[in-house]
Order: C-alpha cells, then sequence, then structure tokens
C-alpha cells in the first residue's frame, strides 16, 4: 500500500509545479497589466475630473457675460415708438421704404418676466438697400431674431426678367423681439 501513495506523490508534485508555472506565467503578467490599467484608469478619470471642472468655470463665466450682454438688448418696455425709430433710420440710411410694420400681441417669455412679440415687416428698395437694411435690423440695440426673410424682385405677373437687371426688389422679413424686466442691466 505505501508503494501507491508514493507513486501518486510524483503525479501531485508535478500537477502543482505545472499550475503554479502556468500562474506564473499567464495568470500574473495579466494581473499586473490590469494593475497597470487601473492606474492608468484612475488617472484619466482625475485628469477629466480636473478638465471638466475647469471648463465648467470657464464656461460659467462665458455664459454669464453672454446672459449679461443679451440682458443689455431687452429694454424694460415693448417700446414700439423707439422700435419704429429705429427701422425708419435703418431704412432711410440704406435707401429703402417701409411699406408695412405691424406687432402681434406680446406673449409673456416662459422663463423670468418680459414678453415676446412677433414683428412683420415689409420694404422696397434696391437690393444692396435691402442686404444693408436687413444687416441693420440684426444690429439693432435690442434683441431680435430673424424668423423669416424673403427677398426678391418686383416684377409684373407675366414677367420673366434677370434679377441682375431689376431695378427694385421687396423684402419681407417675421422677427422676433424681446422686452421685460431686466436685473442689473441697463437699456
Amino acid at each position: 500500500m505505501p508503494r501507491k501513495s508514493n507513486s501518486l506523490m510524483p503525479v501531485v508534485l508535478l500537477v502543482c509545479l505545472v499550475s503554479a508555472a502556468l500562474f506564473m506565467l499567464a495568470v500574473k503578467p495579466k494581473r499586473a497589466e490590469v494593475a497597470d490599467r487601473r492606474d492608468e484608469l484612475d488617472q484619466a478619470r482625475q485628469e477629466l475630473t480636473a478638465t471638466q471642472i475647469a471648463v465648467a468655470a470657464l464656461k460659467g463665466s462665458a455664459d454669464d457675460a453672454d446672459l449679461a450682454a443679451l440682458l443689455v438688448r431687452i429694454p424694460l418696455t415693448d417700446d414700439a415708438p423707439a422700435l419704429l425709430n429705429q427701422v425708419n433710420t435703418a431704412a432711410t440710411a440704406t435707401g429703402v421704404t417701409v411699406t408695412r410694420l405691424s406687432f402681434a400681441t406680446p406673449v409673456a417669455l416662459k422663463l423670468g418676466s418680459g414678453s415676446q412679440v412677433a414683428v412683420a415687416l415689409a420694404a422696397t428698395g434696391p437690393r444692396t438697400g435691402l442686404d444693408q437694411f436687413l444687416s441693420g435690423l440684426a444690429a439693432l440695440p435690442r434683441l431680435t431674431i430673424l424668423d423669416q426673410a424673403n427677398l426678391g424682385p418686383i416684377v409684373g405677373a407675366d414677367a420673366i426678367v434677370d434679377p441682375a437687371a431689376v431695378a427694385t426688389f421687396a423684402l419681407e422679413v417675421d422677427l422676433m423681439m424681446f422686452s421685460g424686466a431686466q436685473s442689473g442691466a441697463t437699456s
């Protein structure tokens, strides 16, 4: 009987040695690689967090500056007479004739106080004047969003002409203008 246990002993020892060799050659290097990757991942997460904090700080200051610049362009009231004067001044400066200017009923803003009002405008004049007039509308000292603009030559109903030969064009513009209470801004 002692011979059987002696014959199993080398087999068990061989299996242990093969297992240890496999562990040392295959598993241990992979464990070290996984540990290195975890360290790299932790370092990358720390860098990402630091970068996100820096970006948020920069973005917050940029958003605040942008918001302050926009708030200055929102008058405290609808101030339709001032808007009419601004539009007429822009039209006169560019050789354009305003043929229609109408205001919709102001709608309360969902966020904060104030309102938005849709403005429909039509004008006629030379192409270059209308281009300059449209640029002037975008530069008004109040927050204005251009919803739609249509520009085309004025021709007879059945006429087919080269637009370059037409002297007078028509412009139709739909705008959204804003007014409302501001905190810390002046108009």
